[in-house]
């Protein structure tokens, strides 16, 4: 191996050390900016009749209330909505979670006048949800990563 193959291998390996630093940085900056910016009050435990601690419901944002029909599961993994594709039926609620480890968002790719829904950043573990009442075809990205696409089929 020459000096010149060293000198470029080093360097690529600091790039991508430096690149997976700030993915961690940026995706705990934004967990902990969409904490710290929350201002749903959270509930204080009360002592039940028996003495013990109830536990506190816990949410995530959400764009319709809870899902009375059909429920459609979707996770975000690896920089991808999977499925990539998915077939429902007019009244069926979407609910997206993130099991990545970096924050995302699930967006309606339209103009802004017709948008139906715009997640806000969502942190590993959050959920978001949005039901389909016509039909349609949606397509859907990640804001902070605009390559992950996902398209939502809706027939009656």
């Amino acid at each position: 191996m020459d000096l010149y193959t060293s000198i470029a291998e080093c360097r690529l390996g600091r790039r991508r050390l430096f690149s997976v630093a700030v993915a961690a940085l940026v995706s705990g900056a934004l967990r902990q900016g969409v904490a710290s910016h929350d201002s749903t009050p959270t509930p204080t435990p009360a002592p039940s009749s028996a003495g013990t601690k109830e536990s506190t419901p816990s949410g995530s944002p959400s764009a319709s209330p809870a899902a009375t029909g059909p429920v459609f599961e979707s996770t975000m993994q690896s920089l991808k909505y999977i499925p990539a594709e998915i077939e429902i039926e007019a009244g069926t609620t979407v609910v997206w979670t993130n099991l990545d480890v970096v924050a995302h968002t699930v967006t309606h790719k339209v103009k802004i006048e017709d948008q139906l829904f715009d997640s806000p950043w969502m942190g590993p573990g959050d959920t978001f949800s949005f039901t389909f009442e016509e039909r349609g075809k949606y397509p859907i990205y990640c804001l902070p990563h605009p390559f992950m696409t996902q398209m939502v089929v809706v027939s009656e």
